[in-house]
């Protein structure tokens, strides 16, 4: 085994340019270069007193977007619980379960993580958009019109089941149920 291919049994590692790489990992930003990473979304971390003092700090609650969001081929064959030795390393593994991120197995259902891209069309800047999503839960985004433009209204480019609160806002909310999604902020010239 070579040293990039045992590194990249971890989550979080340096590739041989001395580049982070970070996969199946909840991240706040899209800075690192990597692959099935959730970005921006809060991770929903419970606790727990029933557990030792410290041990429970980041056990995901049920509406975590990290559950199931993990990568089974990188969980090494001889763990077979999560972190508490009580829950499995992977829940309903006989019926094609996914592990979870982080130390802590759940035994929750899967919260529908969408990706959701923004775009601009005109002079502007974008703010406040996630790139992953939950299911159902509404996400500010803003735009604010560059000088001699204003804004004109936010489209769909792409996806099914997209709502806003209020398309015409340059400040409003956008909520994804049918999926993937792309959406455009539209700036027009002033007259």
């Amino acid at each position: 085994m070579t040293p990039a291919q045992r590194d990249q049994d971890y989550n979080i590692y340096k590739d041989g340019n001395a580049v982070v790489i970070v996969s199946n990992t909840w991240i706040n930003n899209d800075a690192y270069q990597g692959s099935n990473n959730i970005i921006g979304l809060d991770p929903v971390f419970s606790t727990y007193p029933e557990l030792p003092s410290g041990s429970s700090e980041l056990m995901l609650h049920q509406s975590s977007p990290c559950i199931n969001r993990g990568n089974n081929d990188v969980v090494r064959s001889l763990i077979n619980t999560d972190i508490t030795g009580v829950n499995p390393r992977i829940y309903n593994s006989e019926s094609g379960g996914i592990v979870d991120m982080g130390a802590f197995e759940s035994t929750y259902s899967l919260v529908n993580i969408y990706t959701l891209q923004v775009t601009q069309e005109g002079q502007g800047v974008l703010y406040a958009f996630p790139t992953s999503v939950m299911h159902g839960v509404a996400n500010t985004i803003i735009a604010y019109a560059a000088d001699h433009w204003h804004f004109s209204g936010w489209q769909v480019v792409s996806g099914t089941g997209v709502s806003f609160g209020n398309p015409s806002a340059p400040v409003t909310t956008v909520t994804l149920t049918g999926g993937d999604a792309a959406i455009k902020a539209v700036f027009l010239p002033n007259p």
